[in-house]
């Protein structure tokens, strides 16, 4: 199974894609009428961090408030379903 299938593929109004690259690396499409742009970024960029909640950046719309909001419940809802995937369990 490959762990990209087990990743919400939407959440209140927004759908979701992720796109691998290199490695971990990858690209996550967003996809929503009312979605902004204004969000901070979740990378930790520090090896052994957790990943740092989404904000509105620079804009205190309702766009970017549901925006984040929407990408902090992905980021939840895929943090528990890869920790409990098959995959991850193996040593």
């Amino acid at each position: 199974m490959e762990l990209a299938q087990l990743l919400p593929k939407s959440i209140k109004d927004f759908s979701f894609r992720w796109q691998q690259s290199i490695g971990i690396h990858g690209v996550l499409e967003i996809k929503g009428k009312k979605i902004s742009s204004h969000i901070s970024d979740s990378d930790p960029f520090y090896d052994n961090s957790y990943v740092m909640t989404v904000e509105p950046y620079e804009n205190k719309s309702m766009e970017a408030f549901k925006t984040a909001e929407a990408l902090n419940d992905f980021l939840r809802k895929s943090y528990y379903a890869l920790k409990e995937s098959e995959i991850n369990k193996k040593e």
